[in-house]
């Protein structure tokens, strides 16, 4: 048998069991807060457990020519983290640094500051309600290289100027790039001008700085150039250089 008195503290658990009003009224009260405060404090830090730095146009993994960089965070804090902060010093911020340059979401992109060709590193601080803050780690930093400056293309040398072989055409040429080097060389064939019909499309030769093109049909009299270009770590293409003007002196054999 249940007294009126025990009925009355089932239906209490009960609607703090669907609701939770009860707690939370009892914790609004600001001596309870206080208390609490003290009685539990946090005092453990937010920890990164990865931080990672990437630019998905870029072809390799590592480099950007753009200072503006996807990031990923992964974290972990018992009670929340509430806010994030990336930096381009080691030194971890204090408090108002939070407040005044951090982000109350978790962040995905990030602009670098020192945008000029080089090696940057960045790290990510996270901090709670609490005001602690995460500390310096392997895991809170992150590097990747800006090269915003296109590889420099040299001269195309080709065999000629007079073309006596009328199904072949080769041709060698140079390339610089200080920053990230060279990923990848192309090239492509054109009849009557640089910017002429193409007779050849652009291919690639990975990092060989020359190609022999066969299975051509070149005409006699015409005058062909063989045109190339080269491409960086970073993504960036170089100018394309061509060759002086080929003109084909024979006629192709009837078979």
């Amino acid at each position: 048998i249940y007294s009126g008195r025990s009925l009355g503290q089932i239906a209490l658990m009960a609607e703090n069991y669907r609701s939770g009003l009860i707690w939370n009224t009892f914790m609004k009260d600001a001596k309870i807060s206080q208390v609490n405060s003290v009685l539990f404090r946090d005092v453990t830090a937010p920890v990164i457990n990865r931080f990672s730095v990437s630019d998905p146009a870029s072809p390799t993994i590592g480099y950007t020519h753009s200072a503006s960089v996807n990031v990923s965070i992964d974290d972990y804090d018992a009670v929340g983290i509430v806010r994030w902060l990336i930096t381009e010093t080691a030194v971890q911020p204090a408090v108002d640094d939070f407040t005044s340059k951090g982000s109350a979401a978790k962040l995905s992109v990030y602009t670098i500051a020192g945008s000029a060709d080089g090696l940057k590193n960045l790290y990510v601080w996270a901090i709670d309600n609490s005001n602690n803050i995460s500390s310096l780690s392997g895991n809170s930093q992150a590097q990747i290289y800006i090269d915003a400056t296109p590889p420099s293309m040299g001269a195309v040398t080709a065999d000629g100027p007079n073309l006596t072989l009328t199904d072949r055409l080769h041709a060698s040429w140079s390339a610089l790039d200080n920053e990230s080097g060279i990923i990848d060389y192309q090239y492509c064939i054109t009849d009557g001008a640089i910017d002429g019909p193409i007779v050849r499309d652009w291919a690639s030769t990975g990092k060989v700085a020359e190609a022999t093109v066969t299975g051509l049909s070149l005409i006699k009299n015409h005058v062909y150039y063989f045109n190339a270009k080269a491409r960086n770590a970073s993504g960036l293409w170089s100018n394309i250089s061509s060759s002086g003007a080929l003109t084909m002196t024979q006629t192709a054999p009837s078979i």
